[in-house]
């Protein structure tokens, strides 16, 4: 929900996935619940087709908001071949590395595709639909990059702008 330009940093965030993905965007709640609905409702309206799925356990660590969304998409889009993963604190990732990050994936879609950023690999992250229960299966405060890490055939996307990580208002100034 930080804002930036007077926008909550999601609505871009959504904007920008909905343009590479066919199924609309699965957006994971957790404490501000409300707050996201609400501003996604306002500012991104009818720019996107969003799915919205809370995650009660959302204290107990990303693993558990992980699982949630790819649960979401597993049984409510039974056609879907992969899942792409992307946080709401990227804002630097736009339509193009997305594209090129999906169109990576379609090159060997039995693999995983993550940007590389920093000297390592994360999110954004496409993982193919027989990746989604070792997603699921994460625990605590795992996120999918342990599973990255692991994958003897994971392909890699030089994307600098994921290294741009909005936590706090204080990390604003990388957007400028």
């Amino acid at each position: 929900m930080l804002l930036h330009h007077g926008r909550p940093l999601i609505c871009d965030v959504v904007e920008t996935v909905n343009t590479v993905c066919d199924g609309g965007v699965t957006v994971v709640t957790g404490a501000e619940q409300d707050a996201v609905m609400q501003a996604l409702s306002s500012e991104v309206g009818e720019k996107a087709v969003v799915n919205y799925v809370h995650n009660d356990q959302w204290r107990q660590g990303m693993s558990t908001s992980l699982a949630t969304g790819v649960r979401c998409v597993a049984e409510h889009s039974p056609t879907a071949k992969a899942v792409l993963l992307m946080l709401c604190d990227q804002p630097r990732i736009g339509p193009d590395q997305l594209g090129a990050l999906v169109r990576l994936w379609q090159t060997a879609p039995a693999s995983p595709a993550a940007a590389g950023y920093a000297d390592t690999v994360g999110a954004p992250a496409v993982f193919p639909r027989s990746w989604f229960d070792r997603l699921m299966s994460l625990e605590d405060d795992q996120g999918a990059r342990m599973l990255l890490r692991q994958c003897s055939d994971l392909q890699v996307l030089d994307m600098p702008e994921a290294a741009a990580d909005i936590d706090t208002p204080d990390d604003l100034y990388l957007l400028d």
